[in-house]
């Protein structure tokens, strides 16, 4: 009913927007319920500029401590287009930088945002791209994490919009875009949506323009308890444009009373048995289209001890569209990760199985099938798979495998390449700790205790990597030429410790990982690598473990690897 509703919507509203919007691409999303209102050319491809930095932002509110301090790096510095005109060496916190990221536009905060999440720009960009697989973002694709233009940097209208419903949901994205001017650590950001001060009930999200993609602006309205997404791509009047979009979008609901006084909107089981009925204190108006309803259920409690006193406060409530809280009497049960993670995590599926899973609409929470990208608290709700509860957390593992050469570092291959996962049989489902190229060998630690591993390749932990080389090539004054200052990725890597212990033979020890690092670091010195090997990461050793085989960690080990993550985590 709710798709049929939206249907006729978007029928109602496209003829006579059609001939009054400047925009050549634009979409309206009901952000509450995911449903389409308006699309105009809306999963065409194009080039989106710094509504880039919605992707960025969210990353950032997602997995970032804002108090955490960044040193500006020369990377980020002097970067085209719009500026925070950043100084290396200059030391501001996430939250600052997310404030100059997304009021103020800029592209060097970008950067440096980039760095402090990732390491360098080529891996944050994967991530952005990997955030948009999960959101189901099928024609969006990142170069960059500020939205500067590249031919396969792109997005759409309705992509755009569906990422935006995705980062409204993080509390402090919301909170930065809403923001109207601030100052913060001596700098001061106006926002550039001037929607914030001129239209009614509006809460964000992003301007943005370069010469070829035209003006292109994402927004967010809230009005009568209901948000709506609007987006125009390539709109020299986008300001009108959104204006004209919501108040047509809102004309289509109509205030009604979704809960009434006094009604019975659920029952509490009690420990002594039976149950009590829950009623509702007061009465909840809504903002409603025609043949859309709502749900109520409690938040709290589950159970209950005993039925209380006839009128005493029970516990919360929530108005329900789908399986997102519309509107709460308080505190909402806290989502924190995403239903594809823990389906993964549980050992369900894989992440993309997993997605499909919920496309398909086969897991449910708390018995409501849930959709792409919603997320939970999984220790508060009931997760299940074709009415099936997901199995609990498993035990967390640890081990090493001497990876031999020939394999690649990920979990499947698309060209059907042997991977390191399928020498691990442990009986649970574990990941790789940062990499090893194909034609590398040695030490790899798998585990499937996320944080750990998070703390683990971290750059900012710079946990120490030896590498045993085999090469050809002039060997007079090699260890000094390999440990010549080198920018590899944009990035001016330390010095390595280098030992050399025969004629072409080298104990080499870093603290980053780039990609393909020791090869490239060779390839500069004039040499030829024959042999790669890892032999130790951190304290563990790779000792005589043969080629292919792996084995747990010992508690000696695992203690020693914690004492080396132990501390403030980094950014």
């Amino acid at each position: 009913m709710l798709r049929a509703a939206a249907l006729l919507i978007a029928a109602a509203l496209l003829s006579p927007c059609a001939s009054a919007l400047s925009a050549c691409r634009a979409a309206v999303l009901d952000a509450d319920t995911g449903e389409v209102c308006f699309a105009r050319n809306a999963s065409e491809h194009a080039l989106i500029a710094s509504t880039t930095k919605i992707m960025t932002g969210l990353l950032i509110a997602e997995d970032c401590d804002p108090d955490a301090v960044v040193t500006v790096p020369q990377e980020a510095v002097g970067i085209e287009g719009s500026s925070l005109y950043l100084k290396a060496g200059e030391q501001l916190t996430v939250r600052a930088l997310l404030y100059g990221l997304l009021l103020h536009s800029g592209n060097d905060a970008a950067v440096a945002l980039a760095l402090a999440h990732s390491g360098s720009v080529g891996a944050f960009v994967e991530a952005m791209n990997g955030r948009a697989r999960e959101l189901g973002l099928q024609d969006t694709h990142f170069t960059n994490p500020n939205g500067l233009d590249a031919p396969e940097h792109y997005s759409t209208a309705l992509d755009l919009a569906r990422l935006t419903r995705a980062a409204l949901q993080v509390p402090a994205f919301a909170e930065v875009v809403a923001t109207r001017q601030i100052t913060i650590e001596a700098r001061s950001f106006t926002n550039h949506n001037r929607l914030l001060w001129s239209l009614d009930g509006a809460i964000g999200v992003k301007t943005g323009y370069t010469r070829a993609a035209g003006r292109t602006l994402v927004s967010a309205v809230e009005r009568n308890g209901r948000r709506l997404i609007a987006v125009t791509l390539c709109a020299p009047d986008d300001w009108q444009d959104h204006a004209y979009l919501y108040d047509e979008a809102f004309a289509a609901f109509s205030e009604r009373e979704a809960v009434k006084a006094g009604a019975c909107v659920a029952s509490v089981p009690l420990l002594s048995g039976g149950s009590a009925a829950l009623m509702a204190g007061e009465s909840v108006t809504y903002a409603l289209r025609d043949g859309e309803t709502v749900t109520v259920r409690p938040l709290w409690p589950r159970v209950a001890f005993s039925a209380g006193t006839p009128g005493e406060p029970a516990g919360e409530g929530g108005v329900f569209l789908g399986t997102r809280a519309s509107r709460c009497s308080g505190e909402s049960v806290p989502m924190r990760e995403r239903i594809q993670k823990i389906l993964s995590a549980r050992g369900v599926a894989s992440r993309r199985a997993a997605e499909e899973l919920i496309r398909q609409g086969r897991v449910t929470v708390d018995g409501v099938p849930c959709a792409l990208g919603a997320s939970a608290e999984p220790d508060c709700r009931t997760i299940a798979v074709d009415g099936v509860p997901i199995p609990p957390p498993p035990e967390h593992v640890y081990l090493m495998l001497h990876k031999p050469r020939g394999y690649i570092t990920t979990l499947s291959d698309e060209r059907g390449r042997r991977t390191a996962a399928s020498l691990v049989d442990c009986g649970t489902r574990v990941y790789p700790v940062g990499r090893l190229d194909y034609d590398s060998e040695g030490l790899l630690l798998f585990t499937n205790d996320g944080a750990l591993a998070d703390r683990l390749m971290h750059p900012r932990r710079e946990i120490s990597k030896v590498y045993e080389v085999t090469a050809r090539g002039p060997l007079d004054g090699v260890a000094e030429r390999l440990r010549r200052p080198l920018v590899l990725d944009g990035y001016r890597i330390r010095p390595p410790e280098v030992e050399q212990t025969a004629p072409g033979r080298f104990l080499i020890t870093i603290h980053e990982g780039r990609n393909r690092q020791i090869r490239r670091m060779c390839a500069a010195a004039g040499l030829e690598v024959l042999r790669l090997r890892r032999i130790a990461e951190g304290p563990l050793q790779l000792g005589t473990l043969a080629p292919g085989a792996w084995r747990p960690l010992t508690e000696a080990e695992l203690a020693a690897l914690r004492q080396e993550t132990e501390g403030r985590d980094p950014v």
